[in-house]
């Protein structure tokens, strides 16, 4: 429930994102039966009136996520029932609290469920699989349409492998969906080259991540592990990778008008590929090849942003503070607020959100080419800005 204030910082100087209002309540384990019998389970949480104690009356979005790592968060001791501890999200303090509770606390339903295959879950598991891309889609028009309270749309949200799923979840959206909006963390358009394999040569992360696979939830697939300390089939840029690159989905999502808000940085892991992933986008909505780089003069499109973090002083990463970000998406375009962005028409001046020393800019770009980033002068400790005037490297190498 944002209250907007002037001389706000945010885009348009109307829009805050306000305090919390609800209290948070939680069903957990709940089943969810896919539409070929595959039984998956989860968690919905709902905002709670603080003075009923009960469910809060009225209609709320449904955000949804979807998360491969259980067995990981049981070994970690985390409690997989709760929702808010499934997520690698920090809240607007930075604190290291879970956005799910920023959320539902303004006026969210949160659901987050377990991949097919993973955790609680039936079926069988292989990364990024159509049919888990499916099954996101798949619960998130259902709930939309039909759980308590809901408003009749929902989001897709996640982090990481659960931001991968959103934006390759995308192309099995269709025009009539619920599904209206997107909001990614740390993730992007061509996982093998930005994760797995670069330069033709696998990763460190590749070799790490492999061992996931025996813990059975949220491993790459049956033998990868193998593949990638032997240069198998797994470790080209094969069949296996290119159709589940989200990359493929930028034009459905396009198509679709699906707003998609991303949130990566130098630091990231995923910083080249979201870059990759925002410039697939924009040249989507121009009609241009998504394997292209961007035209200088070419006029961007509100719709599809990124926000770029940085390295602090001291050379260790800035926490993405993201939390704040998801809500002025998803108010602008699942509960239709006038935020003062501009969002939404194609003719919409390019916004980068800056983050820098802890401050929250959008700097108004014509150019859209100019992906501004902050930094420190280290032998002043001021803060100055550089540009990134172009990204030309967008995978032209690849098939089109």
């Amino acid at each position: 429930m944002s209250e907007g204030n002037g001389g706000s910082p945010w885009p348009g100087g109307i829009w805050a994102p306000g305090s919390d209002v609800y209290d948070e309540g939680v069903d957990a384990n709940v089943s969810f039966r896919m539409s070929d019998g595959t039984l998956l389970a989860g968690d919905i949480a709902y905002p709670v009136d603080r003075e009923t104690g009960e469910r809060a009356v009225g209609e709320f979005p449904v955000i949804v996520g979807m998360n491969p790592y259980w067995a990981m968060c049981q070994q970690a001791g985390v409690n997989p029932n709760h929702i808010g501890d499934l997520d690698d999200e920090t809240t607007a303090t930075g604190s290291g609290g879970k956005s799910v509770n920023y959320l539902v606390r303004r006026g969210y339903i949160r659901v987050t469920f377990d991949a097919r295959g993973t955790g609680r879950s039936h079926g069988d598991y292989t990364w990024l699989s159509e049919e888990q891309l499916r099954d996101f889609v798949e619960i998130a028009e259902y709930l939309a349409t039909n759980l308590p309270n809901s408003n009749g749309v929902a989001g897709l949200t996640g982090m990481s492998y659960m931001g991968l799923d959103c934006l390759a979840a995308a192309r099995y959206i269709e025009s009539t969906s619920p599904i209206k909006a997107l909001v990614t963390v740390a993730c992007g358009g061509d996982p093998f080259r930005g994760m797995f394999n670069q330069g033709g040569i696998p990763t460190k992360f590749a070799d790490w991540y492999s061992q996931l696979e025996y813990y059975r939830d949220g491993g790459v697939a049956p033998g990868f592990s193998d593949q990638v300390r032997r240069g198998g089939p797994l470790t080209y840029d094969s069949e296996f990778w290119q159709s589940r690159a989200p990359i493929m989905a930028a034009e459905t999502i396009v198509s679709r008008n699906i707003p998609t808000l991303m949130v990566s940085g130098a630091v990231d892991l995923f910083a080249r590929i979201s870059l990759q992933m925002y410039v697939a986008l924009q040249n989507a909505s121009q009609r241009r090849s998504i394997w292209a780089p961007m035209e200088p003069e070419a006029q961007a499109d509100g719709r599809y942003q990124l926000v770029w973090g940085t390295l602090d002083d001291t050379g260790e990463p800035q926490v993405y503070d993201w939390a704040q970000y998801q809500l002025l998406w998803f108010d602008t375009f699942l509960k239709n607020q006038e935020t003062g962005g501009g969002y939404g028409r194609p003719s919409a001046s390019f916004r980068v959100a800056v983050e820098e020393m802890g401050q929250h800019r959008f700097v108004p770009d014509d150019s859209l080419v100019h992906v501004l980033v902050s930094r420190r002068n280290r032998s002043s400790g001021r803060a100055v800005r550089d540009e990134q005037r172009q990204f030309v490297g967008n995978g032209a190498h690849r098939r089109r």
